[in-house]
């Protein structure tokens, strides 16, 4: 990679926004810093009652969700913003439920990641994720600003209108 190439993804990378939700104030800082020092714009919700305000004021390019929070479950966010508009979503919890993983996929989220796991693979795993999805998005934002796309913001879901 070119200097210049290795500059212009850090650009794009400084500009993703991404929204912490997680009740631990170690584990969120930890995200914080972690995911700052690669150059990542992070906001931080402790609660869920937090994270709808940020989301009411604001658009992230990816979610952190953990699902267990002091005044409701992860869960309920994702099924409101599922019913809304589709997010990017990495689920970080100590929730090992096989069965609630694969619904929580269901809901478009594209990573499961363990809070049993070293906080450097997480960040690893979550820089990984948005380096996979960097191209979609940019790629979907020029073909939706030209009318030719519809962004259903789920990876998967592209609708090309059918006159082009």
């Amino acid at each position: 990679m070119t200097s210049c190439q290795h500059k212009n993804i850090m650009k794009e990378k400084k500009d993703m926004r991404i929204l912490i939700v997680e009740d631990s104030s170690i584990f969120n800082n930890a995200l914080s810093k972690g995911l700052a020092s690669l150059n990542y714009n992070t906001d931080s919700a402790f609660s869920l009652h937090e994270a709808l305000l940020f989301l009411e004021n604001n658009s992230y390019d990816l979610i952190i969700l953990d699902l267990h929070l002091p005044d409701g479950e992860g869960e309920d966010l994702l099924s409101e913003l599922n019913s809304k508009e589709k997010q990017k979503i990495i689920i970080y919890t100590s929730d090992h439920d096989i069965e609630r993983r694969n619904e929580w996929f269901g809901y478009g989220v594209l990573e499961y990641l363990s809070k049993a796991d070293p906080i450097a693979f997480v960040l690893q795993e979550i820089d990984k994720t948005l380096k996979a999805i960097l191209p979609l998005i940019e790629g979907v934002a020029v073909l939706h600003k030209s009318g030719l796309v519809h962004r259903d913001i789920k990876p998967n879901n592209l609708f090309v209108h059918e006159n082009v």
